[in-house]
């Protein structure tokens, strides 16, 4: 897919509807590399951004949460964990945020393009 195709894990107090704010999003891209991206004013848009650099693939991703302040790591496979940055959201809520995975072809010129990701290991822990 484009060059600018994305997948990862996202975590929002309701992925059905990011609207509702309390939404962080850490993904590899094929250019761009790692990317961090959260909602930091709580209106359903990801307006940070952090990361970079290269792809790697596997990629191992993980995005933690303490109140309202995310942090992402990411390593290859075997590596060690490499923190990519921390993000404040203050519209995270308490607990019975959905966690789940994302992909996405992000192209604006061809808009019927896909994309395919593998995901293995996908876990989520209190």
């Amino acid at each position: 897919s484009g060059p600018s195709a994305k997948a990862g894990i996202a975590v929002a107090n309701d992925l059905t509807a990011p609207e509702k704010g309390g939404y962080a999003v850490l993904t590899m891209s094929r250019s761009y590399g790692v990317e961090f991206m959260t909602d930091s004013d709580g209106d359903g848009k990801l307006d940070t951004w952090a990361g970079g650099g290269s792809s790697y693939h596997p990629a191992w991703l993980r995005l933690t949460r303490e109140g309202t302040a995310y942090t992402a790591y990411a390593r290859t496979d075997g590596g060690a964990w490499q923190r990519i940055g921390t993000a404040t959201v203050p519209s995270a809520t308490g607990g019975g945020l959905d966690a789940g995975m994302v992909a996405s072809a992000v192209d604006l010129d061809d808009p019927g393009r896909t994309t395919t990701a593998v995901f293995d290991s996908f876990s989520t822990t209190d």
